[in-house]
């Protein structure tokens, strides 16, 4: 009985390391798996979609972008998908890829970044910058 405890107790022990070890390694994985949606670690975005800077109308700054444009000829949906509140544009973002398999137009704006300054999420300029990268989208690629 006594071998029994004492062998329990050591794989406990060597367990609890290894999980201590490995736990913060594990999580993260587990994250970026389940949480496809603000994982901001992956920014790899792919060949089809192209990196743009769009002037805002809203203080004339240059404000980048990951754009895709539709390569049907006839006029295609804009999906305009805005970064979650911790990542900025370089995120990746699924609706990318279902609108490249769609052949949809896209645009993932800036935004003004990650929502902790006074011009990020809903403020007047990027809800401006929003409507200005809908704007140029609109005169330079056939959009329903």
């Amino acid at each position: 009985m006594f071998y029994f405890s004492y062998s329990i107790a050591i794989a406990s022990f060597f367990f609890g390391g290894l999980v201590g070890h490995y736990f913060p390694q594990i999580k993260s994985h587990l994250i970026s798996k389940l949480n496809i949606w603000d994982n901001t670690s992956r920014t790899s975005w792919g060949d089809a979609f192209s990196l743009v800077k769009i002037q805002s109308s809203a203080d004339a700054s240059l404000q980048p972008a990951y754009f895709l444009a539709s390569q049907s000829g006839t006029p295609k949906p804009l999906v305009v998908s805005l970064h979650t509140w911790s990542g900025d544009y370089s995120q990746i973002d699924p609706l990318g890829e279902m609108a490249r398999k769609n052949g949809w137009n896209y645009i993932h704006p800036a935004f003004r970044g990650p929502n902790w300054t006074i011009d990020a999420c809903l403020s007047k300029k990027a809800l401006t910058e929003v409507n200005s990268f809908v704007k140029n989208a609109e005169v330079v690629y056939p959009i329903i």
